[in-house]
């Protein structure tokens, strides 16, 4: 199961603001509600995204980043 989570204070700004900006956190795991096997997270990102792969303790086992994106 894949769930993104978000808190209030970026779910609001996501209406207007583009979401790929604003920062999410999606959890895999085998049941609804269950414990996350693997967690994807991502800041605020404005140029460059760097997304951070965490395992079931919430350490960090990787990273994707992004190529440079060109604002136009």
């Amino acid at each position: 199961m894949v769930q993104e989570k978000l808190n209030f204070l970026v779910h609001a700004p996501r209406m207007v603001i583009d979401k790929r900006i604003l920062p999410t956190k999606v959890e895999i795991s085998h049941q609804v509600n269950g414990p996350a096997l693997l967690t994807s997270k991502r800041g605020v990102t404005f140029l460059r995204s760097r997304i951070e792969i965490l395992d079931r303790s919430g350490r960090a086992i990787g990273y994707f980043k992004s190529k440079l994106r060109r604002v136009t």
